[in-house]
């Protein structure tokens, strides 16, 4: 009777091991094919289309992307997998168009866009638009700026005044205050009061009002 189970739990015992040691190969390809440490992916044509560096297989430190011609495009910080910290954007003649920065992979903080004529100063909150800023590099003045849900408007063929300011409410404009060489001319929507913010920035364009 012992020599017939024998063979079973020899065949059992066999069959567990083997089957234990096929699952920590499996493992230990798994940990080992992790990437680490500096890494590119290229083309077909062997150019090269981003560098990275890797932790674990998670990206982290100096993520940079490529164009064609090799030069880098793009580069970001990474820390666990995530934007975190700064980045810059290039333009086609390797000029910087866009700087900012990432905290968890959403924008937080300052983000410059450089156009040319134009500068864009934008403010962001864990991703949210805080405020926006349009400025003219020619005339030296502001064109537009976006703040706490209203967007102010100036005339550049005017001194860079006051030119209207428009109110939105969920992203849906309500209204707009349209002023003139003298103050108020015409009133759209529903506004019916003007915040201490405006009145003070009102009477600085127009100290009649």
């Amino acid at each position: 009777m012992f020599f017939r189970i024998l063979p079973f739990f020899s065949n059992m015992i066999s069959y567990n091991f083997i089957k234990s040691l096929g699952l920590c190969l499996v493992l230990f390809l798994i940990v080992s094919c992790k990437k680490n440490g500096y890494y590119e992916e290229k083309d077909a044509k062997n150019r090269i289309k981003y560098s990275a560096f890797y932790v674990d297989g998670k990206l982290h430190g100096e993520l940079k992307e490529y164009d064609t011609l090799g030069h880098w495009k793009s580069i970001f910080t990474v820390e666990n997998g995530l934007k975190n910290g700064g980045y810059t954007l290039l333009g086609t003649n390797y000029e910087i168009i866009e700087i900012g920065t990432f905290k968890n992979d959403s924008l937080d903080g300052q983000r410059i866009k450089y156009l040319g004529k134009w500068d864009i100063f934008s403010t962001y909150s864990n991703g949210e638009l805080v405020d926006n800023l349009v400025y003219d590099n020619n005339l030296k003045c502001i064109v537009q700026k976006a703040y706490k849900g209203k967007i102010y408007n100036y005339d550049l063929e005017n001194g860079c005044k006051l030119l209207s300011i428009a109110y939105y409410k969920k992203a849906t404009k309500i209204g707009e205050v349209f002023f003139n060489n003298i103050g108020i001319y015409k009133i759209e929507g529903e506004i019916n009061f003007l915040d201490k913010d405006d009145t003070v920035l009102i009477n600085k364009y127009y100290p009649n009002f």
